[in-house]
């Protein structure tokens, strides 16, 4: 579907169906925000925890083992790895901010809609509707790889972090 500019391009019985089409505008908003919600969360709560072992691991490490060496190698990599992972973690939620939840704007539906008729405003509903969700469906799914991104550093920094303890005690 083009977008659409004015009355003309709209021909009623061209799209029959438009009512029960505008019936799924205000759930596909709703599906989507609570999908952004979910994966920023997730990004929020995994950057806490990545921040709280990684600082929590080198205490304990120093209460039972008398020879921790933090200039070891295995150490300087696991911070790396946690120091990457946080990174990412913020640029993810950088993303959410820069490039914003897309929703229909009530300044542009006063501004530009209100005077045309139901069955316009219909069709243009749908029609941002959809454009909306494409955009918030790349934005949620670029944070998800970034969420994605973050749990292999992470899952790399646990491993190093092991092999630095293991290393100190043997």
């Amino acid at each position: 579907m083009n977008e659409p500019d004015n009355a003309s391009d709209f021909d009623a019985s061209q799209w029959p169906s438009v009512d029960l089409a505008y019936e799924f505008v205000a759930p596909s908003y709703d599906w989507a925000q609570r999908r952004f919600e979910s994966i920023e969360r997730r990004i929020h709560t995994f950057l806490a925890f990545t921040a709280t072992l990684t600082l929590g691991v080198p205490v304990l490490a120093t209460t039972a083992v008398d020879h921790a060496n933090f200039a070891s190698g295995w150490f300087i990599a696991a911070v790396a790895c946690a120091v990457a992972a946080l990174a990412l973690g913020m640029a993810a939620k950088m993303l959410s901010g820069i490039s914003g939840f897309q929703f229909l704007d009530p300044d542009s539906l006063y501004k530009d809609w209100l005077r045309i008729s139901e069955r316009e405003f219909k069709e243009n509903a749908v029609y941002w509707a959809g454009e909306h969700l494409k955009k918030n469906i790349a934005l949620i799914h670029k944070m998800g790889l970034m969420l994605g991104g973050m749990h292999i550093l992470f899952s790399a920094e646990v491993i190093l972090l092991l092999v630095w303890v293991i290393a100190a005690i043997v």
